[in-house]
């Protein structure tokens, strides 16, 4: 359903910006808080109500930091301001809805920079996205729903040295529409099938433009299937799909036609315990980027160069769980393998064989005290593997509360077929927690180990682990209308100096420092 861009994962992201029921009475909420380290001011709110068949929305948000603060002082040049509004309304019949959404979100941040340097770039960004969206019940023999998706998006930002230099300008204007019919039952199977169609047209402009003007359109087909046997689930799906790129500055026209199928199988081999196996081949286009880019990428401090010889990448994926739901004591483990063929990533040079990676100037010259890591779009056949856990008992419950405790971690290696390392890859990890509820009181302590990355590709430094400690105290005010809820939170309480091994800037912005973060909440 998600499209080909789908393999690393989905988070399907449900907003009810385009409502698809009728509130029984006026509903929404409103939060407020601040942040010690970075200064945060932050004030949100969403209401949702119904007038006679017609359920309406709108939600709102503005958030303003400064610049933050690390464990070994301020990072300059990381402030941030973000403005953003919705509303929507759909017409809520007997046999399905029907609505449509408007939004936009303004966006300003500073990109982070070395202490004393004179430059401050930043980015200036707007967006306006319209949705409709509707179904039908029961729409004609045989089928049991008609979904319909539009999304028209236009989106655009400025890149500047400083604020008095606009430099590259970037629009992104984007049509896509979706239909999707549910079938009823033939026999044991329940599914759908549908078509999904787009067009993106990608305009840069400015010395620093690092991808040229480019129109793309893709068109798919998709069908899933599932079925329950006894104690047995089973799921189906295909998808199959055609890109093209067309862009100008004599750059040459590209066509891609990938196509995925999986299927997946959970068996509930004993009360509250099931077991369940994936198998997927998944594939994908190389994005516009990949195959055009030839500039500096302000957001990322990179020259990026992209490649047009680039192929389809292709997931092959087996994934295996075994999971506890039921009772005092739940847990799940879960192991994977996917190989790629044809992974793409972007890859670092060393031109004079210092043993250090290339930076270059704005105009792609090489120049060892240049603002941009010069990377390469790049395709090897990779494997990845790795394993995760989570399990939750609960300590204590009853008149005086209820006490959980919980452990997870989470562990991926990725090396190509050649035996060397995937760059910018994330490290072990293992944490706990330790969630106590009594009455209106909520409180919490989280702690969690992120190792080192030492499995790095060539010219990639090493990222030094940390341990992350936060305390989360929470009290509802049950009060009518409105019930009120204060919070209290303590973040980054070691105060380390935490840094992502996957960033391309994590030499200048580790993660913000200890913090304390306070704010009130009210649900109606």
């Amino acid at each position: 359903i998600y499209g080909s861009g789908a393999i690393g994962g989905v988070v399907n992201v449900v907003n009810d910006r385009i409502p698809t029921s009728l509130p029984d009475a006026i509903e929404g909420a409103f939060e407020g808080r601040f942040n010690s380290a970075t200064m945060e001011r932050t004030g949100a709110f969403r209401v949702d109500c119904a007038v006679g068949d017609f359920a309406l929305h709108g939600d709102g948000m503005y958030l303003r930091t400064d610049d933050y603060e690390a464990a070994d002082g301020t990072i300059p040049n990381s402030d941030v301001r973000i403005g953003q509004w919705s509303t929507g309304g759909s017409y809520i019949g007997e046999r399905g809805w029907m609505g449509v959404s408007v939004s936009q979100l303004y966006d300003k941040y500073g990109i982070p920079v070395e202490p004393g340097e004179d430059e401050a770039p930043f980015i200036d960004m707007e967006q306006t996205r319209v949705n409709m969206q509707s179904r039908l019940d029961d729409p004609f023999a045989g089928f049991s729903g008609l979904n319909f998706d539009f999304a028209w998006g236009d989106y655009e930002h400025t890149e500047f040295e400083n604020p008095d230099e606009p430099g590259t300008e970037f629009e992104n204007e984007e049509i896509n529409l979706g239909l999707q019919l549910e079938h009823k039952p033939l026999g044991e199977w329940s599914g759908a099938f549908g078509l999904q169609g787009g067009n993106r047209d990608l305009k840069a402009s400015g010395e620093e433009a690092f991808v040229p003007p480019t129109q793309s359109w893709n068109i798919a087909g998709y069908a899933l299937e599932e079925r329950d046997w006894g104690k047995w689930h089973v799921e189906l799906g295909a998808r199959v799909e055609h890109t093209s790129y067309s862009p100008e500055q004599q750059r040459p026209d590209k066509h891609f036609t990938p196509y995925s199928l999986s299927g997946g199988a959970r068996w509930h081999f004993y009360d509250g315990y099931d077991l369940s196996l994936n198998l997927t081949r998944a594939q994908r286009a190389p994005n516009v980027q990949e195959i055009y880019a030839d500039g500096p990428h302000v957001a990322t401090q990179t020259f990026e160069i992209g490649n047009p010889n680039l192929e389809v990448e292709t997931s092959n994926n087996i994934d295996f769980s075994l999971n506890k739901t039921d009772g005092r004591w739940q847990w799940s483990l879960g192991a994977y393998y996917n190989y790629f063929q044809d992974y793409i990533f972007l890859r670092e040079t060393d031109s004079n064989g210092d043993g250090m990676p290339d930076f270059v100037d704005e105009e792609g010259q090489l120049n060892p005290d240049g603002p941009f890591l010069l990377v390469f779009n790049t395709q090897k056949n990779a494997n990845f593997y790795g394993i995760e856990a989570d399990t939750t008992y609960r300590l204590m419950e009853g008149k005086w509360g209820d006490l959980d405790f919980r452990l997870w971690g989470d562990w991926v290696r990725a090396k190509f077929t050649d035996g060397s390392n995937v760059p910018r890859m994330p490290p072990w990890r293992v944490g706990g927690n330790l969630e106590y509820n009594y009455a209106e009181w909520t409180g919490s302590v989280d702690i969690w180990r992120v190792g080192e990355q030492d499995d790095t590709a060539e010219l990639e430094t090493d990222t030094p682990g940390y341990t992350m400690l936060n305390l989360n105290v929470v009290y509802k005010i049950p009060t009518k209308p409105v019930d009120f809820s204060i919070f209290l939170r303590g973040t980054n309480l070691l105060n380390e100096d935490a840094r992502r091994s996957t960033s391309f800037l994590k030499d200048v912005a580790p993660l913000p420092g200890r913090a304390a973060v306070i704010g009130l909440r009210g649900d109606f």
